[in-house]
C-alpha cells in the first residue's frame, strides 16, 4: 500500500542516515515485516534510548514531517559541523553580520562571489559591495526592514572587488536567540538576468 511504500522509503533514508546495510535492517526488522512501525519504533527506542517522533512514522496519506534543522542540530556533537558544512558548501553566498551589521563571516559562496577573501571583510559593513550603480530605493528598504528586525528580499547592482559590477539577489533574515537580535544572515547569489 502506499502507506507501506512510505515507511519503507523512510527506512531506507534511516539505513543510509544510520549507515545500517539492507542485512542489518532485515536482523532489526525481521524478513517478515508484519507492523514494521512497532518493530522499528521498538528497536529505535532499544538503540538510542528514546522514542522517535512519531509525526516521522505517519501512516496516513499526508507525507511524513521532514526533520528540522533543530532537531538535527539538537545533538550537540555534530551541530558546529553540521552548519560547517552546509554554509561552506553552499553554491550560494552567505554571510554573517553582528547587530551592528559588521561582518563576523562569510563563506566560501561569498569569495567565489565577490572576489574577496574572508579576512579582508570581517569587521566591515557589507555596504563595501555597493557602488554608484547600486539602487538607492533597494537599500533603503533593506535598512527599514533591519529597523523593526524583519526580513528583506532584494535585487540591486552591487561591485565584485576588481570592480566588475553584478546583479546580486539577496535575502537578509534576522538571527534571534530567545527572542532577542544577536546578528543577521545574508545570503546572496549572482542574476544571471535583470
Amino acid at each position: 500500500t502506499g502507506a507501506a511504500l512510505q515507511f519503507h522509503r523512510f527506512l531506507a533514508v534511516l539505513c543510509v542516515m544510520a549507515r545500517l546495510g539492507l542485512r542489518q535492517l532485515q536482523a532489526v526488522m525481521g524478513h517478515n515485516l508484519h507492523n514494521p512501525r512497532a518493530r522499528f519504533t521498538q528497536w529505535f527506542q532499544k538503540e538510542h534510548g528514546k522514542n522517535i517522533d512519531a509525526r516521522y512514522l505517519s501512516t496516513s496519506k499526508k507525507q511524513a514531517v521532514p526533520l528540522s534543522l533543530a532537531s538535527v542540530l539538537s545533538n550537540g556533537e555534530v551541530s558546529r559541523e553540521v552548519l560547517e558544512v552546509l554554509a561552506e558548501n553552499s553554491f550560494d553566498s552567505m554571510m554573517l553580520t553582528d547587530v551592528e551589521g559588521k561582518i563576523t563571516y562569510a563563506n566560501n559562496g561569498f569569495t567565489v562571489l565577490t572576489g574577496y577573501e574572508v579576512d579582508e571583510v570581517l569587521g566591515k559593513s557589507p555596504d563595501m559591495l555597493q557602488g554608484l550603480g547600486t539602487d538607492r530605493k533597494v537599500i533603503s528598504r533593506l535598512v527599514e526592514a533591519m529597523k523593526i528586525g524583519g526580513d528583506f528580499e532584494g535585487k540591486a547592482i552591487n561591485f565584485k572587488k576588481d570592480g566588475t559590477p553584478f546583479i546580486m539577489f539577496w535575502r537578509v533574515l534576522p538571527v534571534r536567540v530567545g527572542g532577542v537580535l544577536k546578528g543577521w544572515v545574508g545570503i546572496q547569489r549572482e542574476c544571471s538576468h535583470s
